[in-house]
């Protein structure tokens, strides 16, 4: 006859045993999941636009149009003034940052695929030919922090100068 204690021993012993045999193989390590990425993650996609800066052309009355199309009318006088002529409008990609004009300060934004980017509510398709290139920005109602009756200038400002050609002025 078994005592007490050698029987609560082998029950124990015999419920970790069945344990071991269940237990199911440890998940990989992070390290691990890093290196086999996928293709499609952004983190691994090659950045078409960092390192060069473009510059569009276009008149006060193109982009007075394309205010009064997109129905901000109110816009046309605070955003353009008293604009006359030809304007240019400047873009730059450097290691992760995004500049809108020659001496802005950047912000940052990411490439979602080779067509695309995003940048803090915002998100553009692009399409590069030689050196010629065109951004077309939306701006991702989730993420606006901002009713339409409020938008800020700055969006007034990428409705009236979208799509417009873009020319390579500098590479790195």
């Amino acid at each position: 006859m078994l005592s007490r204690s050698a029987l609560v021993g082998s029950i124990l012993a015999a419920l970790l045993a069945l344990a071991s045999c269940s237990s199911k193989p440890e998940a990989p390590t992070v390290a691990a999941n890093e290196s086999r990425r996928s293709p499609s993650d952004p983190s691994t996609i090659a950045d078409p636009l960092d390192g060069t800066a473009w510059r569009s052309t276009y008149t006060c009355d193109d982009a007075k149009k394309r205010l009064e199309a997109a129905g901000m009318q109110k816009y046309v006088r605070k955003i353009l003034g008293d604009c006359a002529g030809v304007q240019h409008g400047y873009i730059a990609f450097s290691d992760g940052l995004l500049r809108w004009g020659p001496s802005s300060q950047g912000v940052a934004y990411q490439i979602v695929n080779g067509h695309t980017f995003v940048e803090t509510y915002e998100r553009y398709s692009f399409r590069i030919q030689g050196d010629r290139a065109s951004f077309v920005g939306h701006i991702v109602d989730a993420l606006y922090p901002y009713s339409p009756e409020e938008m800020r200038d700055e969006e007034a400002v990428d409705v009236a100068t979208n799509r417009f050609a873009y020319e390579r002025v500098a590479d790195r």
